[in-house]
């Protein structure tokens, strides 16, 4: 299914030599029987006739281009009476209001749905409107097969307002379903997120605490050895430095100033002594 407005403006390519033909410049509709006939490539002026592309010779409609197989799919209006007469009559849809028989209004017509490959139209779509969207204040129309287009008014059987409130009920529906999913959705998020955070919090204390006792050992340890290194270090660069007997020598006499401790931490001498 196809929407006829994006149609408009697409180049059309020839399939034989890749070439650009034209580009779409209005769809011609046949309002009798509800169904696209083909696109208007060119409009007629002073000096010539306007052209058209039946919708049967076209090969492919993409998203991007209408692919038809050569330049000679696109003619003169006067080739297709049908479509010539449609285009000669200037026969306008846009605007035209559809009403149920029975004289409610479904909106104005601003585009419609067409099957590509038939050309049979399978919807319409229109701007207010009893069942316009609260959002776009658009709303889809299906085309029935007893749809009566008139100059301002097109009027469709009262069977069409029953399809549009159960399309209308079953949207509605899918998206409180959809909103209720997402709700309950955020909902075991949040808890999970609360959940997870707590336990990420309890394990940061945790470890951090352990961290904090490891480090404090740690730091206890290396001033021992630090020390124990120092005083070491001291002794054996004495010894280098100066001769045992001389030390010996220096001391005996003395007043120790502080308690002195040997490399192997016995006690050498009390302060004052």
């Amino acid at each position: 299914m196809r929407k006829g407005k994006d149609i408009i403006g697409k180049p059309v390519i020839a399939y034989d030599s890749g070439e650009k033909v034209d580009n779409v410049i209005d769809l011609i509709f046949d309002q009798n029987d509800n169904r696209l006939l083909g696109f208007l490539v060119k409009e007629g002026g002073l000096f010539g006739g306007a052209k058209v592309l039946p919708l049967y010779l076209v090969k492919a409609i993409g998203v991007d281009a209408i692919i038809i197989p050569d330049r000679e799919a696109i003619a003169p209006s006067k080739n297709y009476a049908d479509m010539h007469n449609i285009l000669h009559n200037n026969n306008i849809l846009n605007g035209t209001r559809i009403m149920t028989t029975d004289g409610r209004n479904l909106g104005k017509l601003i585009d419609f749905y067409f099957d590509e490959t038939s050309g049979i139209i399978e919807g319409y779509e229109t701007s207010g409107g009893l069942f316009a969207d609260a959002y776009s204040g658009r709303s889809f129309v299906p085309a029935p097969k007893t749809l009566k287009i008139g100059r301002d008014v097109a009027f469709v059987p009262v069977e069409t307002v029953a399809l549009m409130e159960e399309q209308v009920g079953g949207l509605k529906a899918a998206m409180q379903t959809a909103g209720s999913k997402i709700q309950e959705t955020a909902q075991v998020a949040g808890t999970k997120i609360q959940e997870t955070a707590q336990i990420a919090g309890t394990k940061i204390q945790e470890t951090a605490q352990i961290a904090g006792t490891k480090l404090q050992e740690t730091a206890q340890v290396t001033g021992e050895k630090l020390q124990s290194a120092g005083q070491t270090a001291n002794s054996r660069l004495t010894d280098a430095i100066v001769d045992r007997s001389a030390q010996k020598q220096f001391v005996v006499g003395k007043v120790a100033q502080q308690t002195v401790i040997d490399s192997d931490a016995n006690l050498f001498a009390k302060a004052g002594t």
